[in-house]
């Protein structure tokens, strides 16, 4: 036997086994890996390996191999690996092979892992994923990570729709104790991509705490949803309140509110009160009651660390407010219906009625009777919103017949409308009545309402402004303003302008965010009608700065474009020289109306096209009288159009009528025939215009040319229009 060093034993085996003494050679190497060197003995088991497989020993050189693998030797582990995968193969132990391939892929060399790879895809993914997912664990418990991701990710690339899910998230799992995030989102997003049904919400658990720490919250928020899912309470419990802090660190209270409600239905000892608190915070600049509701809770609930601030809170919201600090105990179902009624106002708000819907339907289900009164109000006025009366009438009768008084005004706002045109007015005015008699800001609206109901609806116009005159002397700001700038809007249509501007600047004077909006544009408007250009502008500027989204987006327009015009002075210089001129006058009024119209602001559009009306022009009065009619027409049918264009007759100018109601048949005729014949027989046998567009829509081309030729003799602009009506009328090519 020779004698020397470990290093010395394992270069003598060598020599002896490219001399062709394997026995000797296996001799000399069994005895390098005896003695058990941390370098050598790897190596020297490696060769002992190969040399026993090339003898047949299939049992020693697997031993051999194990012993080198077990090693875990950075270089000669791997290498042995590549061997012992090849032994097993042989012995048709596919499993074993695939395991040893595996290690070698993963803890080798890039020339060894290489190797190993294309091995490895000889082998394909496993035909059955199950063993070789349990074997993985088994790997995974004797301490073997490494071999363990390489036969799960196996099973992932084979794609089982129940065993690759959860294959990933193992990955997933180990990757990201790594401290490998990006991979192991890779292979998490894999699993939540699957859908399944429990494995999603779990790797989407481990993603979205990847992804908070990452700073990617958008795509964070989702996968916490999922996660918010899994069976595990704790878990899904983490992942909710992980979701709830995003929300409202990103300022979407509405959402925010929403887990934490969520957190505080599913009871945990210690992460109810802390959701509950966190509600209460959120809901101190809305709901002073919700606030004081959700703190009181999270106070007596004995949180080491919750219940301290939850009752120093309940202090600080008594004396900003002015009310007594609560006392009485809420339970968890009156914080979460308080959630959910500001939830569904700030969803509202947002433009989500149907998320406002939904979350005034889970308030409306709560056990303490004035906040489900409330949630049915605002369910009603959101399906009336949405445009349905018939689902809306259920929840607001029922809020209504509360009997309590904020639920009642609410609800006697949108029940008195929805009645009106159900032929109940009497009813709506006493409900609206009731409802005014009351204080606060929603009864103060409730004779805001009234007031229209009287002046608009039933006729009574000095009742109704003698309402709204009554709501704006009261203390209710934002109120006052509704009220003044509707009393303005009624009186301006009446032809009052100098009682509409005082109305105007008083409610554009409380700067109350929507009506005072509303009443600067409207005396924007009024003012430029005037040639007070300087005062349009500056109303403008107001409207741009206290008004909603959509007033300000008005006002910028219409501050652009005086600035487009070369400023105030210069526009008003033009306007002095327009209304000088009748024909400009009148043609500036359709303008006008065609700038309002095209903004969608109706009730501007139809003030400018009676302006032009009134103007008594021979062709722009006629035409501001079709286009009132048409306005009229596609709300009332004839007996409205007749009124607009009668309008002609009552301010001296008869003769202009029949060109009107040919002006509105022209506008009708195409998608509306028989409309368009009611308008053109309206203008009368003598009206040759009205003649042709008949005989044009009936094919007597014979009848029309006659009527034509009297018509390019008599009115050549309406020839004009009789040419684009032919061209209308035409048969598509």
């Amino acid at each position: 036997m020779p004698n020397g060093t470990p290093q010395q034993l394992l270069e003598t085996g060598r020599e002896l086994a490219r001399s062709g003494n394997v026995d000797g050679a296996c001799q000399v190497l069994a005895e390098a890996v005896a003695g058990g060197d941390p370098v050598v003995a790897p190596e020297a088991a490696g060769l002992l390996g190969t040399l026993l497989a090339d003898r047949g020993d299939t049992a020693g050189a697997r031993s051999a191999y194990e012993y080198a693998v077990a090693s875990r030797h950075p270089v000669h582990a791997p290498v042995a690996a590549l061997g012992l995968g090849a032994l097993l193969a042989g012995l048709d132990d596919t499993a074993g092979a695939v395991r040893a391939f595996g290690f070698a892929a993963s803890a080798g060399d890039a020339e060894t892992a290489a190797l190993a790879r294309r091995t490895l895809a000889l082998y394909g993914p496993p035909t059955d994923p199950e063993p070789a997912y349990e074997e993985a664990c088994r790997l995974l418990a004797d301490g073997d990570p490494a071999a363990a991701l390489s036969l799960f990710q196996q099973v992932v690339d084979g794609g089982d729709a129940e065993f690759a899910p959860l294959a990933a998230c193992r990955i997933g799992g180990l990757l990201a104790e790594r401290g490998a995030s990006d991979e192991a989102a890779t292979a998490l997003w894999y699993a939540v991509r699957s859908g399944h049904r429990e494995h999603a919400p779990l790797a989407a658990y481990v993603l979205g705490q990847i992804l908070v720490e990452q700073g990617d919250l958008a795509r964070a928020r989702d996968v916490l949803a999922l996660a918010a899912e899994v069976p595990d309470a704790r878990m899904a419990g983490s992942s909710m309140a992980t979701l709830a802090e995003v929300h409202a660190g990103a300022g979407e209270d509405a959402a925010a509110l929403h887990w934490f409600a969520r957190l505080v239905a599913a009871g945990d000892a210690d992460l109810a009160p802390h959701a509950s608190y966190r509600i209460g915070v959120l809901l101190a600049d809305h709901d002073v009651d919700g606030a004081q509701a959700a703190f009181r809770y999270a106070a007596d609930a004995r949180h080491p660390q919750v219940s301290g601030p939850a009752a120093g809170n309940l202090d600080i919201v008594a004396d900003r407010s002015g009310v007594p600090v609560r006392a009485e105990p809420a339970a968890p179902a009156e914080v979460c219906a308080r959630a959910a009624l500001v939830q569904g106002l700030l969803r509202y708000t947002a433009g989500d009625p149907d998320g406002a819907r939904t979350a005034f339907g889970e308030a409306a289900s709560c056990p303490v009777p004035p906040v489900a009164a409330e949630a049915y109000a605002r369910l009603g006025a959101v399906e009336k919103a949405l445009g349905r009366p018939d689902d809306a009438l259920a929840p607001l009768e029922r809020a209504y017949a509360s009997g309590h008084p904020p639920a009642v005004a609410m609800a006697a706002l949108d029940l008195a409308d929805l009645l009106v045109h159900r032929g109940q007015a009497e009813r709506a005015v006493a409900m609206l009545r009731s409802a005014a008699a009351g204080a606060g800001p929603v009864a103060a609206m409730a004779g805001v309402n009234l007031g229209v109901l009287l002046a608009r609806d039933l006729g009574d116009p000095a009742a109704g402004l003698a309402e709204l005159r009554r709501v704006a002397a009261g203390g209710e700001p934002g109120a006052a303003a509704a009220a003044l700038f509707t009393l303005g809007t009624l009186v301006e249509d009446a032809g009052d302008a100098d009682t509409a501007r005082r109305a105007y600047e008083e409610a554009v004077a409380l700067r109350q965010p929507e009506f005072s909006g509303r009443a600067a544009i409207n005396l924007g408007v009024l003012l430029s009608r005037r040639q007070d250009f300087e005062g349009a502008q500056r109303a403008w500027r107001t409207a741009a700065e206290v008004g909603t989204d959509d007033d300000r987006a008005k006002a910028r327009r219409m501050l652009d474009e005086v600035a487009r015009q070369g400023g105030a002075a210069a526009v008003t210089a033009r306007a002095r020289q327009v209304a000088a001129d009748p024909d400009l006058a009148a043609a500036a009024e359709l303008a006008a109306a065609e700038h309002f119209r095209q903004r969608e602001d109706v009730p501007a559009a139809l003030r400018a096209y009676e302006k032009a009306l009134e103007t008594g022009h021979p062709r722009y009065a006629a035409e501001g009288a079709a286009r009132l009619a048409l306005s009229f027409w596609l709300h009332s049918g004839t007996e409205g159009a007749a009124a607009a264009i009668d309008r002609l007759g009552a301010t001296g100018h008869p003769e202009l009528m029949p060109r009107a109601w040919f002006l509105l048949g022209a506008a009708l005729v195409v998608d509306e025939p028989d409309a368009g014949r009611y308008a053109f027989a309206a203008a009368g046998a003598g009206h040759a215009a009205s003649r042709c567009a008949v005989a044009l829509v009936d094919g007597d081309t014979a009848a029309a040319g006659r009527a034509y030729a009297e018509v390019r003799e008599t009115a050549p602009d309406l020839a004009d229009r009789l040419d684009d009506l032919v061209a209308e009328l035409a048969p598509p090519a």
